[in-house]
């Protein structure tokens, strides 16, 4: 699939960039790559398989990492542009033309590959997974500094990133498999438990890094396996209210993270388990 991905990538990128360059700015900053989210997506796919939708579920898998990799790009020029700098990792070093080229090429190729699968329904999805993306990030920006007072609306709005990106792929998938309406709702549902999981998990991290700065690099480097999009998200919120919570229980909070974690776990199993899928198949998903 990444060898498709970077095919797709470097035949829509010619037209524009006969010199390359752009090509190697991707390349530089790992971009060419398949997202860690749909690494997290795909052994799902892998669980329905069929020869005859292989391909459409390849193209709908394309379409999330274009659609991840172009919103992250977009949300890195506004973070460039704030006083604190954030951000500036991703695109570091270039002019904003060429993030802003960058993201609306991969944005235009997400929509343009996925309305060419044939399924309203699935452009539907995509358009939802990324008017949830931006609401996440816009509401990030409504933080006070107090972290205590804004637990509940953390959860309310930052914790959805990675549940609701997996149930709606799952949920994409189970529409390219010809699942029935009630495999479809327990698809869905099970991608919201994993991506419970690995939000949560994500979190506890994240808390290893506060509570002991030396580990921030390594725990930077974990979370890129997991997600792409929260390596930046993530560190960025929760080191912009460091002071504040320097008064808390860190270590109450982690253990709740770690708690939840492990609780999530159990709901996906759970959910895999009532779909009507080979043993086999479970098993591998961990059920």
């Amino acid at each position: 699939m990444e060898h498709k991905q970077q095919e797709i990538l470097q035949q829509s990128l010619s037209v524009i960039d006969k010199k390359n360059f752009l090509l190697g700015v991707l390349q530089k900053k790992n971009l060419h790559k398949l997202s860690s989210e749909i690494l997290r997506v795909n052994p799902f796919a892998q669980g329905l398989y069929s020869q005859e939708k292989k391909e459409q579920a390849i193209q709908f898998l394309i379409c999330l990492d274009f659609l991840i990799k172009g919103v992250l790009i977009h949300w890195s020029i506004k973070l460039k542009h704030e006083d604190d700098g954030r951000g500036t990792d991703i695109m570091k070093g270039f002019e904003t033309k060429f993030p802003l080229l960058i993201g609306d090429q991969y944005h235009s190729m997400a929509y343009f590959m996925i309305t060419r699968v044939g399924n309203v329904e699935l452009t539907k999805l995509l358009t939802l997974i990324e008017e949830n993306f931006w609401k996440i990030f816009y509401n990030l920006e409504k933080f006070p500094a107090d972290l205590t007072a804004n637990i509940g609306f953390i959860y309310e709005h930052f914790y959805n990133y990675l549940p609701q990106f997996m149930g709606n792929s799952f949920q994409g998938l189970s529409l390219i498999f010809d699942l029935d309406a009630e495999a479809r709702s327990l698809a869905r549902d099970a991608g919201v438990e994993l991506g419970y999981f690995f939000q949560f998990g994500i979190f506890s991290y994240i808390m290893t890094a506060i509570i002991n700065q030396a580990s921030k690099a390594e725990v930077k480097a974990q979370l890129q396996q997991i997600s792409s999009m929260l390596q930046y998200i993530s560190f960025e919120t929760m080191e912009s209210m460091l002071y504040s919570m320097k008064s808390l229980n860190l270590a109450k909070f982690q253990t709740e993270f770690l708690m939840l974690t492990m609780f999530h776990a159990r709901e996906f199993k759970a959910k895999v388990a009532q779909m009507p899928l080979e043993e086999h198949v479970k098993e591998a998903l961990g059920a």
